[in-house]
């Protein structure tokens, strides 16, 4: 079995593979990652695959890593933002961008 884990704190998306043992246990093997981003403030928190056979990732991007390091009342800390992710296989059709909220700024 091979399972994606989101890892908001290395900014990557886990590949892992899961094998089950001849003695009842499971053994893990960490893979090559599937996605590695530059993005200093890429915070993979959620995915799922979609009906189109798609991974989609919900990036909750934010300067700050993780929920321990600053003060909730931090005023770096972003509440408003996020972004979603599609990786699709390249025989895939592309699909347009959808807006979900009419930015001004």
């Amino acid at each position: 079995m091979l399972l994606f884990l989101a890892n908001p704190i290395t900014g990557t998306i886990n590949s892992v593979k899961i094998t089950r043992n001849s003695d009842g246990n499971y053994s893990s093997k960490h893979l090559e990652d599937l996605l590695v981003s530059e993005d200093p403030w890429f915070r993979p928190v959620n995915m799922e695959f979609g009906p189109d056979g798609s991974l989609y990732i919900a990036d909750w991007y934010n300067k700050i890593v993780s929920h321990n390091e600053v003060p909730t009342t931090h005023p770096e800390r972003d509440k408003s933002h996020g972004r979603i992710w599609r990786i699709r296989h390249v025989t895939q059709k592309k699909k347009r961008n959808s807006r979900f909220q009419n930015d001004e700024n």
